[in-house]
This record gives structure tokens, sequence and C-alpha cells, in this order.
């Protein structure tokens, strides 16, 4: 008799959530579908970098061997910023200092000149920046969708990718209103992010683990710390949503989530990543996801 209790109570708890879960589906077939695959390393973007100067030719940006980053306007040493703060700015960002060895206060250097803007894509605020970025030669900025930086996945040890519409645009990261050179403080509000499947197949020597991570990001303008050596600028709060053991080297790990989908919080940005302990290469990593209205 207790167990058939059980049961009834089972089926009527179960009857009663389903207009809550038939909502959250109504509203998720009626967003924005968004996918994407890495089959190759160092595809994935970690952060977007845009000059929004005057000076004809434009800014450029350059990532050296050895993971430092400097900023150049036609060519020139850029003037207007630097990492760490030592006298006359030079535009150079020394990524082994404390002062800007996570991909947060890199971000937060740049944002302090007028003249440049950054926002984080497929990354955290803690990633370090110290050698983790691939390196390119002089590039230009000045896209409209930004420059696009990469990470050394062999260094960086993960592929990351967010839940994020398919094209990158400037409007949606890198302006606000009517300002063209304005930083979008948080470009998740008023969405809500759904991770529909992932699968991932990769070659480590060690273990692999896949994580997906809730994310409230806050993009800022920069201001000098009261040292005088960094700067303070945007902040971002991370929950870790789901936690996965990866498959083994070449074994596909798939999950479907069972009927919901799993969920980022109410203006956040969902994001989902594969890290290695020893090595990561020949990646084959993929989502499905959907941004909608809640």
């Amino acid at each position: 008799m207790k167990t058939k209790t059980l049961l009834i109570l089972a089926a009527v708890l179960a009857l009663a959530s389903l207009p809550a879960y038939a909502a959250v589906h109504d509203k998720i077939d009626a967003g924005t579908p968004t996918g994407g695959a890495l089959v190759a390393v160092s595809t994935d973007t970690a952060m977007l970098v845009q000059y929004v100067g005057g000076v004809a030719g434009g800014g450029e940006v350059t990532v050296a061997a050895g993971g430092d980053v400097s900023l150049t306007v036609a060519g020139a040493a850029d003037t207007t910023t630097e990492c760490p703060v030592a006298g006359a700015y030079g535009g150079v960002m020394t990524v082994a200092n404390a002062s800007c060895d996570t991909l947060g206060e890199l971000c937060d250097a740049i944002n302090f000149s007028d003249d440049w803007r950054c926002v984080l894509v497929n990354a955290l605020r803690s990633d370090s920046s110290n050698n983790t970025l691939a390196t390119i030669g002089a590039t230009d900025a000045d896209l409209d969708a930004g420059l696009a930086l990469k990470w050394d996945t062999a260094v960086a040890l993960h592929m990351t990718q967010a839940v994020i519409p398919n094209e990158i645009i400037r409007g949606f990261y890198l302006r606000g209103g009517n300002d063209d050179s304005a930083i979008v403080e948080n470009p998740w509000a008023g969405s809500q992010s759904a991770l529909l499947s992932y699968s991932t197949n990769v070659t480590t020597g060690g273990a692999a683990t896949v994580n997906v991570y809730s994310v409230l990001p806050i993009n800022k303008r920069s201001v000098l710390n009261a040292a005088g050596t960094g700067f303070i600028g945007g902040s971002e709060t991370v929950t870790t949503l789901f936690t996965i053991a990866g498959g083994a080297t070449g074994v596909v790990r798939e999950f479907l989530p069972p009927v919901l989908p799993i969920l980022g919080r109410r203006g956040e940005k969902l994001v989902v990543r594969t890290t290695a302990t020893v090595n990561l290469t020949v990646p084959i990593i993929s989502y499905h996801g959907v941004i909608f209205t809640p």
C-alpha cells in the first residue's frame, strides 16, 4: 500500500509540473537557435579587441611569442594604455606581470583607453592570460566585429564554447545605445540561454572534464588602481551548473539533457568547456543551444 501511495503521489506531482515544463519549452521554441563546432585546436575565440580611435590607418594588435600583447596605431606604439603602468604609456601588455596575468585584467587594461575596446567571448575573467593566447602578427582591429584573439590550446588545455549568437556582431558586444565606441555592459541582459546538446571527442594524455558555467559578465571602462600600476574595471560571477567526466581518448562523450535542457541563469552567459590535464589535440567538439526571452 505504501509503495502504491508513493507511486500515485509521484504521478500527481509529475502531472502538476507539466504546465511549467510546457511554458519553458514554449519559450525555448520561440528563441534563437545557435550552435557551433570546433574541429581543430586554437580555433575558439577567447576575446574580441577593437580599435575605435580616429587615427587614419586604424589600430593593430600583436600577440608575441611568450604571450605579450601589443597595441599599435598606424604601425606606431599606442600611447593610451599599457600594463603594468610604468611611466609613459607604450601599448604593451606584459602578461606575466601580476597586474594583467588574467584575461579579465588584460581586458581592463585595454578598456582603460578611449581608443580600444575588449570583451571576453569563450573565456572567463579568471582565466590565465600568461602565454595562453595564440600568437599573431600585427593585425588590423578596426573591423566592425573586432579582432578575435584565439586560445592557444596547447597551453590553455581547454576548448571552450559559449552559447552565443552565430553572428558575432559589433552591436551585440561592442556598442551600447547610440555611442559607437561604448561597451555593452551585459549583452545577456533580458535573455536566457539553454544548452540542448553537447558532444566532445578529444585526444588527451590525461583525464578530460566537461563543465557548464552560468556567467554574469559586467563589462566596463577601467580606471587606474590606487597604486597606479594596474586597472579596476569589469567583474564577473561564475556558477558551475554541471560537471561530467570527458570520454577517453578517441571516444565520444555526448550528453542530451533529459526533459529540460541545461538552463543558464537569467541575464547570464552559458559557457561549456572541455578541459584536459595533460594535452588536448585533434578535437571534435560541438554544441546546440538556444537563446530566448524568459
